[in-house]
């Protein structure tokens, strides 16, 4: 967790500092890279391809999702979808591991999330694919040589695309299992809050937070339409 966590520093460090490498000319570039983390890698990918299997399964394609979520820099996609699926189950309660009404607000927003003892129910049809099991293994290692090597092949890579992507990609899911469920609209019988700038703005979707609680298997804002599993 501690080592995961240092990930996210260092990549904020490299953030400022192409903030003052490139000045005003970094803002559509760190736009860009997070439209590709947040919408594609964590949106669509990790959330709806990993954790809610709306996607149709490929075993080459499980490796792209898996090494993905290893330039993510916020744990494996094994990882990420066991607590996804634990929010979903057990949302805004004692056993929420995301619950901002029953952890604090900061530790919440930085991820630094427990999980239930019996976890590993939640995600047993990814403990088979050993793509999954290979990056959830080797998850620190793996994040370290994926940037190490792009850093020698470009540290603009890093600098313009990779580091920018990882801070958005931290902040917008802070926002979501935070302010998501603390303000904004609620929906009767649901949890969660349908916040849209939130939605809109950090996360690049126009799936509500309070509507995805409460239709979790929604097709409507999905972008691969053609890879949908039916």
């Amino acid at each position: 967790m501690l080592l995961n966590k240092s990930f996210i520093v260092l990549h904020h460090l490299i953030f400022f500092y192409g903030c003052y490498l490139l000045g005003w000319w970094y803002l559509p570039l760190a736009y860009f890279a997070g439209f590709i983390f947040v919408r594609i890698i964590t949106e669509e990918i990790l959330h709806k391809g990993v954790s809610h299997s709306m996607y149709k399964r490929h075993k080459i394609l499980d490796w792209v999702w898996a090494w993905s979520a290893v330039l993510l820099g916020q744990g494996s996609a094994m990882g990420w979808a066991n607590i996804h699926r634990q929010h979903h189950a057990y949302a805004d309660t004692e056993r929420d591991p995301q619950s901002v009404f029953h952890q604090s607000f900061w530790k919440v927003y930085a991820g630094v999330f427990y999980t239930n003892k019996q976890n590993p129910l939640m995600i047993k049809d990814l403990v088979r694919v050993k793509a999954y099991m290979f990056t959830h293994k080797y998850y620190n290692l793996l994040h370290i040589t994926t940037c190490a090597i792009l850093a020698f092949i470009n540290p603009l890579i890093l600098v313009i695309f990779v580091s920018p992507g990882i801070v958005w990609g931290f902040h917008a899911l802070g926002l979501i299992n935070t302010v998501s469920h603390m303000y904004g609209e609620k929906l009767e019988g649901t949890k969660g809050r349908n916040l849209w700038w939130v939605s809109r703005i950090a996360c690049f979707t126009r799936e509500q937070h309070a509507n995805h609680h409460k239709s979790p298997s929604s097709k409507t804002h999905m972008l691969f339409r053609k890879y949908i599993n039916e």
